[in-house]
């Protein structure tokens, strides 16, 4: 049930906006709803309150795949990979 959850994770970020684990969930319910284009500003958001998320690096560089930004993508899938070294 991704739009239930999508309506949660807004409710909790409507809460606590500088929560970059809420940002990251949000960003991966909109991916696995299909809904690229919503997720990217949300990862977006989570990547820029703590830079050290791997995992929303590697979900922002599908996004952003998906959506046809390539330099985007090599740029968030290298940060992604720093980020585990």
């Amino acid at each position: 049930e991704y739009d239930l959850a999508i309506h949660y994770l807004r409710e909790s970020i409507r809460i606590d906006p500088v929560s970059p684990d809420a940002r990251l969930a949000l960003g991966s319910a909109w991916i696995q709803n299909g809904k690229f284009e919503a997720a990217v500003p949300e990862l977006e958001r989570a990547v820029q309150l703590d830079p050290h998320m791997s995992r929303a690096y590697f979900l922002l560089a599908r996004a952003y795949q998906t959506l046809g930004r390539k330099e985007d993508a090599a740029t968030a899938l290298k940060k992604a990979q720093q980020g585990q070294e």
